[in-house]
């Protein structure tokens, strides 16, 4: 349930994200698309993992989920990282 919830809710957050990245130059724009790429990438292993575990599968399931928060958390340290350090959440 709790995969299948966070599936749902990462749609509207990346329109969101893509609005957001649409209004960067330069470098911003840069790390905010090696961002996306992880936050997309994860998304997949989530959705891995959800398909592994409607298929009782559940080890792979497991495996894929954590692939997917490590990505996650690289990809959330960029997201950041822009909007922190670099400003980009004032724009």
């Amino acid at each position: 349930m709790l995969v299948a919830s966070g599936l749902v809710a990462s749609v509207p957050t990346a329109f969101a994200g893509a609005a957001d990245w649409a209004g960067m130059s330069g470098s911003d724009r840069r790390i905010g698309a090696i961002h996306s790429l992880g936050t997309d990438v994860a998304t997949f292993l989530f959705l891995g993992s959800l398909v592994a575990r409607l298929r009782g599968r559940d080890s792979t399931g497991m495996r894929l989920a954590i692939a997917g928060n490590l990505v996650l958390v690289g990809a959330g340290f960029l997201g950041g990282h822009l909007a922190l350090s670099r400003g980009t959440a004032k724009r």
